[in-house]
């Protein structure tokens, strides 16, 4: 992305957590309204209220050093985390996506409720922390049914970082859960579907990819072989969802995942505001950096999103 922002002569500062805290800022508020943002990286003056688009990637997670003392690390955090944040949020400028809007728009329950209640089809679920529920709930489809993250399953463990991605939940498994206490759920149905679809959209612009794998697996991420990817269109009723969710959810970005059944159906599974999406440029060759240079630069375009 840095290199199409060179080639359109788009002038840019790239903040990472772990440039944070060797950075300089200076932000004068005064009574008369007037404010003034500087921030130093590398020994790089930007003044941020020149500041048109702030493209929002990652979570602010500022990465503290040893030159802070240990007891004092868990607050420097949080104070350089809020500077940021208040810092960013009070610039005049356009956000793909807003902070707030990213971090609420990660919400499974609340993207399958608008989806439901925007004309998009979506599987039967139930999130519980009851063991009789989440078994009676299991048995009752003939299709099986899954069981994934409710948050983005990405797990730091001690052992290693790993990531927990959609699975079968087997009948064998349900006397086990019987047998605990867990903690809140999320079962869905199992559906039946011949491939999958990543939809992603940025600004005006909407492109999808048919995903299939070979042995038509629950989770294509989980696949490291034999998966194939398609240019595909989008039927008229669920590019008008898609849209109409994007505006629910104030998002200008967004990576959408469906399955597709043997009689054509499009089954809402989930969005991500932050979803990966360089990879469909290699694989299927949308022009979605482009895409991203165009929403940032071109007012027209800008007029044009469904917000």
């Amino acid at each position: 992305m840095i290199v199409k922002l060179r080639e359109h002569e788009v002038p840019y500062l790239r903040v990472n957590g772990c440039d944070i805290l060797s950075a300089e800022e200076c932000i004068k508020i005064k009574n008369s309204g007037v404010i003034s943002k500087f921030i130093t990286i590398d020994g790089h003056e930007v003044d941020l209220g020149e500041i048109e688009v702030v493209w929002y990637r990652r979570s602010i997670v500022p990465v503290v050093g040893n030159q802070i003392s240990e007891g004092l690390r868990g607050f420097a955090r949080n104070e350089l985390k809020h500077l940021y944040e208040g810092l960013f949020q009070s610039l005049s400028a356009r956000w793909v996506n807003p902070m707030r809007s990213t971090e609420i728009g990660e919400r499974k329950l609340l993207q399958l409720t608008l989806a439901s209640q925007l004309g998009l089809q979506i599987p039967m679920t139930m999130v519980t922390t009851d063991p009789r529920e989440i078994i009676d709930f299991s048995r009752s489809f003939e299709s099986g049914v899954i069981c994934k993250p409710i948050s983005n399953g990405f797990v730091r463990n001690k052992g290693g970082d790993f990531a927990i991605y959609t699975r079968s939940l087997q009948d064998d498994e349900l006397h086990l859960i019987n047998s605990k206490n867990v903690f809140p759920t999320l079962v869905q149905e199992r559906v039946r579907k011949t491939s999958d679809a990543r939809v992603t959209v940025i600004g005006s612009d909407m492109f999808a990819a048919s995903i299939e794998t070979a042995e038509n697996a629950l989770d294509w991420r989980t696949c490291r072989v034999g998966v194939t990817y398609s240019k595909i269109e989008v039927p008229t009723p669920i590019e008008s969802g898609i849209r109409r969710i994007m505006q629910k959810l104030d998002l200008l970005y967004g990576a959408l995942d469906f399955g597709i059944g043997e009689n054509g159906d499009w089954t809402f599974f989930e969005i991500n505001p932050v979803g990966e999406w360089a990879w469909l440029e290699e694989q299927v060759g949308f022009p979605l950096r482009d895409a991203f240079i165009k929403l940032f630069t071109d007012k027209m375009n800008l007029n044009s999103c469904v917000r």
